[in-house]
């Protein structure tokens, strides 16, 4: 064996060693105590009570109460409160991926500080090695878009692939958008099909709803509006999917313009799921809100 050979085996045990030990610092992770559940509840709820006992447990040494802690005040507009959210959650990810995972998470979508993409993929390659799916799904996806790291498709692909192999459902879904799209990968329909479907099967909704468009778009498949409004609908449910609620609408005044005759019923109902999606989300789509627009002028009889 040549020196450099043995310099590279030598990194390569020492890479290994340091996932192993990084491993075992986050295998047995502390349990949630009712008491943190409850008060993460009440801090979700908008209670001031749920932050200060979060903030208590949590500097009584529960881990998992400053995991909980730092994501209640993630969604704070305060910058003190988002300052605070950060502290926590380094602090947590000593010993919680979660709350590792986290904290690239809030690096990525710029919680608090500016987006920083280099600096979660670093934490994120970091929970991946330690071992977190989703840390994999979220890195693969990184790669494959060159967000913060050197673009490169067949190692997000293989990060990807890892993470679905490890049960991730986000994984799956990332994967059937790469076959969906031709990015990375051919273009396959039917593999992007058979990407989403286990998703779908567990109720991931962004699955559900790229199931709906497969069907009502013939991708693969004969088209099947019955199904695609099917899956729309568990897209919906049981917490509001803008996608699918907007799909819903203009399927519905489609319908309801479909004959010789406009179908009230049917208008009333696209009317309806417009109302639920929300003006915000129909704004960042112009094709939708015309619609929109249409079917309220039909409403009121306008030509």
């Amino acid at each position: 064996m040549g020196f450099l050979d043995g310099l590279f085996d030598g990194q390569a045990r020492k890479a290994k060693q340091a996932a192993a030990r990084r491993k075992a610092v986050y295998a047995n992770p502390p349990p949630i105590s009712d008491k943190v559940s409850e008060a993460f509840s009440q801090a979700m709820r908008g209670e001031a009570a749920g932050i200060e006992d979060l903030r208590a447990l949590a500097n009584a040494g529960d881990m998992q109460a400053a995991m909980h802690l730092g994501q209640a005040l993630g969604w704070s507009s305060k910058p003190e409160d988002l300052a605070e959210a950060h502290r926590y959650l380094e602090r947590a990810s000593k010993s919680l991926l979660s709350a590792l995972l986290m904290r690239g998470v809030f690096y990525s979508d710029g919680v608090g500080v500016p987006p920083d993409p280099a600096r979660a993929a670093s934490i994120y390659a970091e929970a991946a090695e330690a071992g977190d799916p989703l840390a994999k799904c979220f890195l693969g996806r990184k790669y494959v878009a060159g967000d913060g790291v050197p673009q490169d498709p067949a190692r997000g692909l293989k990060l990807l692939t890892e993470a679905a192999q490890a049960g991730n459902g986000q994984a799956l879904i990332e994967i059937g958008k790469l076959y969906l799209e031709g990015k990375a990968v051919p273009q396959d329909y039917n593999k992007a099909r058979l990407s989403f479907e286990p998703a779908a099967k567990r109720q991931f909704r962004e699955a559900l709803y790229q199931m709906g468009l497969i069907y009502a778009n013939q991708l693969g498949v004969e088209r099947d509006l019955d199904k695609a409004r099917d899956y729309m609908l568990r897209a919906y449910k049981p917490i509001l999917y803008r996608p699918a609620v907007i799909w819903l609408a203009d399927d519905a005044l489609a319908r309801a313009e479909a004959g010789a005759d406009l179908d009230v019923a049917l208008l009333d109902e696209a009317l309806d799921w417009y109302e639920k999606a929300g003006s915000e989300a129909l704004s960042d789509m112009p094709e939708s809100n015309q619609r929109y627009a249409r079917a309220k002028s039909l409403k009121h009889g306008a030509p």
